[in-house]
């Protein structure tokens, strides 16, 4: 094994490199304009003097592009039940306090119809806390065991695709979209202490806390989902664009492994979700320096809710550790996120 020293500096060196990435790609977008307007303008030849009509305004162009570059910050809680028939008998609680992110976008459109594009990325930092709670008590739905533990976010990568049509009435504009998005992201809970009363019965919060060293449980879940987008706009004098902003998930699909290594044996468990609902709201700004680089920023909140699935378990270790389905039981995830994000924008065309 490594020294502890040893594995925290490498930590911190590839954190230290993944600011300076996120710098570069933030500053992408303003490197590229500023080339092209490197290049001296070309003076247009003077009329003649016996010209007397007026020469056509030059049409827009049919095909328009979008890039946006942004860095942010989300707080967001994340909700792992387990149920033996109606019976809710477990959850965690993975709670992200503040997770800074990058953002990127970009949209290509053509007669209105436009295509967009987007990714964001965590950065992998010690996140907050997960909270672990049992209801075991027969015939109550009152906690009976309870455990809290340091968190770290693994990772938290978004992607989405989306094609629409954008209506323009005078400054106002409205673009209804329907794209598909997918999430993955990875938890890990490491060192506290666990609670759990002596003889059995309701957790109180007194009891005698028995700590707990490295990593004890770690989360990963993917998600896949169509969405149902509308955005609607207001332009004002050309440099202030405001917009309102929501997407409908009609239906999750979800798989999701979480590893209990303090159990004796360690055991995993595999749970496979189809079904549920979600969205997501926001608010958006810009400024235009000129009139394609514009400073942008955007507050938004996202939550879903997923049906009841099938859920799995296995050892893990030497031996058999096929998984095999617990009948009787089932598994959900609810998860609830604020972000708040500040970018650069660049823009080619009459492209929003």
């Amino acid at each position: 094994m490594f020294p502890r020293k040893i594995v925290q500096n490498r930590y911190e060196n590839t954190v230290l490199q993944m600011k300076y990435v996120l710098f570069i790609f933030f500053l992408l977008p303003l490197s590229a304009v500023f080339a092209d307007d490197s290049s001296p303008a070309q003076t247009p030849p003077a009329a003649d003097a016996g010209e007397t009509e007026q020469r056509p305004a030059k049409p827009a162009p049919v095909f328009n592009w979008m890039f946006q570059t942004a860095l942010g910050i989300k707080s967001a809680q994340t909700q792992e039940c387990v149920y033996e028939g109606a019976k809710q008998i477990s959850r965690l609680d993975w709670i992200d306090n503040a997770v800074p992110f990058a953002a990127f976008s970009a949209a290509l459109s053509a007669f209105n119809i436009t295509a967009r594009f987007g990714l964001s990325l965590s950065i992998p930092v010690k996140s907050g806390i997960m909270e672990d709670r049992d209801f075991l008590i027969a015939g109550s739905n009152a906690v009976s065991h309870y455990s809290r533990h340091n968190m770290c976010l693994d990772k938290d990568f978004t992607c989405y695709a989306e094609l629409g049509y954008v209506f323009k009435i005078n400054t106002f504009y409205i673009f209804p979209a329907a794209g598909f998005c997918y999430e993955n992201r990875k938890w890990s809970a490491s060192d506290g202490f666990l609670q759990y009363p002596i003889g059995g019965g309701m957790w109180t919060g007194s009891e005698p806390k028995e700590n707990i060293y490295g990593t004890v449980i770690n989360y990963e879940q993917s998600l896949w989902y169509p969405a149902l987008s509308l955005c609607a706009g207001y332009i004002y004098n050309q440099r202030f664009d405001f917009a309102l902003y929501g997407s409908f998930y009609p239906y999750i699909s979800a798989e999701s492994m979480d590893n209990h290594f303090v159990r004796s044996p360690p055991v995993r468990f595999y749970d496979t979700i189809t079904g549920g609902l979600g969205g997501k709201a926001g608010v958006y700004a810009a400024f235009y320096l000129v009139k394609e680089i514009a400073f942008a920023a955007a507050l938004e909140y996202e939550t879903f809710t997923s049906a009841k699935g099938k859920t799995s378990s296995g050892t893990i270790g030497i031996g058999n550790g096929a998984l095999a389905v617990d009948e009787g039981y089932s598994a959900k995830i609810e998860r609830g996120a604020f972000s708040a994000s500040f970018g650069v924008k660049v823009k080619a065309g009459n492209l929003l």
